[in-house]
């Protein structure tokens, strides 16, 4: 799969006249193309059945999986601003109990969880260009979120949701963290008005009254904190580079800690998380730990028994099982992420702290 992804992804790409084409030609030549490598079947209207019916309009695709929506999709031309969009997807969606929403204009796709709180921005998790240079990420980004084997297990829903909680945690922190600085310098503590005088000590040798200190606090105040109710942080727009590849960006990164299951660990490099992980999995789950076989890519399992098939590979404790190692960070977590749902958890239960 991710072999024919790269190379349908690379001949969109280089298609000049991707970006003239209308809707129905974007539909035809880029999304359902897509669409079938994903796994998903374009001839089976039962799977992706075309111009779904939803109260008040039509579903360009609903994607299907046993009689059920999993995936609502909307389709427009290159040329076409898809935030004038999200809006009735998104109702759609909600209104039809729809997790997963996907809207595109064949060369962007934008991925939301219709069902979360917030404003329609703030329920997109994630953005894909795929002009990006990395073929490589945006194919494993697509076969993540939308191949038909991860929305069938839940693993598309359940990354996801991981995604737009470290967003919503990320958004919140910001918000919080001036109101924190205000707070502090407009009702000091006795620790910060005694830290802040002995600096002026070891400076220039003499303690200032605690008058002054706070008449200083109470001018950088008004310079550091801007008036109340300021507008919501918004998720990062498809023009910036988190954005283009937001579903990773562990690469590059080293691990400062992880946690997983009430245990703390400290920094260790990437290839020896996946395998605490897994050692902690087997020691959790060993009666059933066998599932581990039924992770595999396209051309490697992600756990042997016999190491056949890897590259590279390392033991997991006691158990007989190997797991892959030859991966890059981001790899990594979506492994770790894949290995969590395998045994019935969820990305949330499992926090990296990187630097």
């Amino acid at each position: 799969m991710n072999d024919r992804l790269t190379t349908e992804i690379e001949r969109i790409r280089s298609d000049p006249s991707i970006p003239a084409l209308d809707e129905a030609n974007v539909k035809q030549g880029v999304i359902l193309p897509v669409l079938n490598i994903l796994g998903w079947s374009p001839f089976n209207t039962n799977e992706v059945r075309p111009e779904y019916p939803v109260q008040g309009g039509n579903v360009d695709y609903s994607l299907r999986i046993h009689d059920a929506n999993r995936v609502f999709l909307e389709a427009k031309r290159p040329s076409e601003d898809l935030s004038r969009h999200q809006e009735q997807l998104l109702k759609y969606s909600f209104a039809d109990g729809v997790r997963l929403a996907v809207l595109t204009n064949g060369l962007n796709w934008w991925f939301y969880l219709p069902l979360q709180a917030g404003s329609w921005e703030e329920r997109r998790f994630g953005v894909i260009d795929l002009r990006n240079p990395d073929v490589s990420q945006t194919t494993d980004s697509l076969i993540d979120f939308l191949s038909k084997e991860n929305v069938r297990s839940g693993f598309a829903v359940g990354y996801a949701e991981g995604i737009l909680d470290r967003l919503w945690k990320d958004k919140k922190i910001e918000e919080a963290l001036p109101k924190a600085l205000n707070q502090l310098i407009t009702d000091p503590h006795d620790q910060l008005l005694a830290l802040l005088n002995q600096k002026v000590m070891e400076l220039c040798g003499w303690e200032a009254d605690l008058d002054q200190i706070k008449r200083f606090l109470a001018n950088v105040s008004k310079l550091a904190y801007a008036p109340s109710n300021p507008k919501p942080h918004p998720l990062p727009s498809p023009k910036t580079k988190q954005a283009t590849q937001s579903f990773g960006n562990y690469n590059g990164t080293k691990i400062v800690s992880f946690s997983f299951h009430d245990q703390i660990y400290g920094a260790l490099p990437w290839t020896r998380m996946l395998i605490t992980l897994a050692d902690r999995i087997y020691q959790l789950h060993s009666s059933e730990f066998q599932k581990v076989l039924e992770l595999r890519g396209n051309k490697r399992p992600y756990f042997s028994r016999n190491q056949q098939g890897m590259r590279k590979s390392k033991p997991i404790i006691n158990s007989g099982y190997f797991a892959e190692t030859d991966l890059t960070p981001d790899q990594i977590v979506r492994r770790c992420h894949a290995l969590l749902a395998k045994f019935g958890y969820s990305p949330d239960d499992l926090t990296i702290e990187t630097a």
